[in-house]
């Protein structure tokens, strides 16, 4: 069930892109390219060496993915497709510990200032994180669910930075902490936190 939760898709999403990124590192040189390179690959030619694109594509092939074009770019989305399964299987291993590290994430950034940290109460949202995964409303949200179970807890007002109503503020700054989806940057730093701890399982396994 937790595999389908809003929480557990967008934290799949997030870990994909990051072992995409860090072991198919050689999709992304072309970020990096001079005036020179680019103009290189736009006439099909690849601008890194061959040495190294002989180590990316032996890698590549070792691991059952398209070889790079001679372009130097990604041919297909094979590779993308190997990350998101080893996201997917590493999630899968670790599905019933979601809801303790979701919660932990939550004590960590304690939005509610319940002063968990201090006082070493490390189960403070246990409750909170298990109904974020189980997603009542069905709203198919991570942000939602979470919004929805911090405002049932901790009020509606939860949310809102105090400093909005703050007059010493320029008004100017007020407006913009008041456009600030606070719900949203929530969601992005506890799926961080979760996706960084969930990449050190992964680089441990591997080793």
């Amino acid at each position: 069930m937790s595999m389908e939760s809003p929480f557990t898709k967008t934290l799949l999403e997030s870990l994909t892109n990051r072992l995409h990124g860090k072991y198919f590192s050689e999709e992304y040189d072309f970020h990096y390219d001079s005036i020179s390179d680019a103009k290189e690959r736009r006439r099909g030619n690849n601008p890194m060496s061959q040495e190294y694109t002989d180590r990316m594509n032996a890698k590549r092939r070792e691991w059952g993915v398209s070889e790079l074009g001679p372009d130097g770019l990604a041919q297909d989305g094979t590779s993308q497709k190997l990350a998101h399964e080893w996201a997917t299987d590493l999630v899968a291993a670790h599905e019933s510990e979601l809801t303790r590290d979701l919660s932990v994430a939550l004590f960590n950034e304690d939005p509610a200032g319940t002063m968990c940290k201090e006082n070493d109460c490390d189960d403070e949202y246990d409750y909170i994180a298990a109904s974020i995964i189980a997603d009542p409303q069905g709203s198919g949200s991570f942000k939602t669910s979470l919004k929805a179970a911090l405002e049932q807890s901790f009020g509606a007002d939860i949310l809102v930075d105090p400093r909005i109503n703050d007059e010493s503020i320029d008004i100017g700054e007020r407006k913009r902490i008041a456009n600030v989806d606070q719900a949203a940057e929530l969601a992005d730093k506890l799926i961080n936190r979760v996706a960084t701890h969930y990449i050190k399982l992964f680089e441990k396994k591997s080793e």
